[in-house]
């Protein structure tokens, strides 16, 4: 998905979970794409939003959780309360 920003992947995956539509081959490309762009997402909301959308469809990427932890680790001191507890959330939610 290389015609798609962090953030139109963000907002892609956030729709789909909106919606509760769960396409496997197209989480695959989302969750591909998003780890190679993991520093270009904003830590207030696009990381946890990414985050929440893919427990919100209990769809279980690996490393994508793993991409999305450490860059989180990163940026810790940026995140707002809403964003931070999203991100929280999700991680419970995935368990």
């Amino acid at each position: 998905m290389p015609q798609f920003d962090s953030q139109g992947l963000s907002t892609s995956a956030w729709s789909y979970a909106t919606l509760v539509v769960c396409d496997p081959p197209l989480l695959e490309a989302l969750a591909s794409s998003a780890i190679t762009r993991m520093s270009d997402f904003d830590a207030t909301q696009g990381l946890a939003n990414l985050a929440w959308s893919f427990s919100k469809l209990l769809f279980a990427h690996y490393p994508l959780w793993e991409s999305i932890a450490s860059a989180s680790l990163a940026r810790i001191g940026v995140f707002g309360m809403q964003s931070l507890s999203n991100l929280a959330w999700s991680y419970a939610a995935i368990q």
